[in-house]
């Protein structure tokens, strides 16, 4: 009593145990042999650890990873490795701000949560060019969107945008 208790949670399904197998496998044998190819293709990879080992692989790779990035971000069919990508192109941004271009189309992506993760990347790699092509998203209809661009747009340090985030927060009404 009072001590608390520790239970063991597991599934006893077979299948489940495979796939765990096989993602301990994976993540054991690491990712530096494995081509570009094969790591975009990880971006999608159930295992969230599987994915992220993936994405910080390609951002390693210089210039032929980044590109293969780009093209999981603008291209595929998977949510989950476009938003990977966005990140890995945003780790390698911190570093050279110049690599964020490439990005902004995907600020008018017609999916709300590419937008929003372009968005804090670009805010967190402080490309000051894209605060134009950012404007916009203040007015989107989602409102994470909104909220991101807001909080992206503020680590620009453009005082020209005073007004547009006001206005935002007015249209807003403290919803």
């Amino acid at each position: 009593a009072n001590k608390g208790r520790l239970y063991r949670v597991y599934d006893p399904d077979p299948v489940a145990e495979k796939l765990a197998k096989a993602t301990k496998e994976l993540l054991f044998a690491g990712m530096e042999h494995r081509s570009n190819e094969e790591l975009a293709d990880l971006l999608a990879h159930r295992d969230r650890r599987v994915r992220l080992a993936a994405q910080l692989a390609l951002v390693e790779r210089g210039d032929a990873g980044r590109s293969r990035l780009l093209a999981v971000a603008r291209e595929s069919n998977h949510p989950l490795a476009r938003l990977h990508a966005i990140w890995g192109l945003g780790i390698a941004g911190r570093s050279d701000a110049s690599l964020i271009a490439p990005l902004l189309p995907l600020l008018a992506d017609p999916d709300a949560e590419v937008r929003a993760q372009t968005a804090k990347v670009v805010g967190d790699a402080r490309y000051r060019e894209a605060t134009e092509p950012m404007l916009p998203l203040l007015k989107d209809p989602s409102p994470h969107v909104r909220m991101l661009a807001a909080t992206a747009i503020g680590k620009l340090e453009n005082p020209q945008v005073i007004e547009p985030l006001l206005e935002m927060l007015r249209a807003n009404a403290d919803r």
